[in-house]
């Protein structure tokens, strides 16, 4: 496997989303604890369609479309194992996982793109 380039801590995250490569994304609708994993190549065109209910699937039907933790690859596949990877884990690696980026599960869109 193709190393992913290493996750933010929470107070390196700033300036305009990435908008290169690929990315394993994790989206997450805090009043009902639902979380999923995704990959995008594109961060803000994906997030802002999951913002504006133009997803259909998961995503649109819980209102899932906080952007709580992103991670960047250099090759496409990496980000899709990945992803296939972090859908078979335990809810507290997930937890874990974003907690270690993003211990507040700030909206990263809003600190990305503001």
């Amino acid at each position: 496997m193709r190393a992913a380039k290493s996750c933010l801590p929470q107070e390196q995250v700033s300036g305009p989303i990435p908008r290169w490569g690929a990315m394993s994304t994790f989206l997450h609708r805090e009043s009902m604890e639902r979380s999923t994993p995704g990959v995008t190549a594109d961060l803000e065109r994906r997030i802002w369609q999951h913002r504006e209910g133009l997803m259909p699937g998961f995503t649109r039907k819980y209102g899932v479309d906080r952007l709580v933790w992103y991670r960047d690859y250099d090759d496409i596949r990496d980000a899709i194992d990945d992803e296939k990877r972090i859908k078979k884990w335990r809810r507290k690696w997930k937890l874990d996982l974003v907690e270690a980026m993003n211990p507040d599960w700030n909206d990263l869109y809003e600190i990305l793109n503001g």
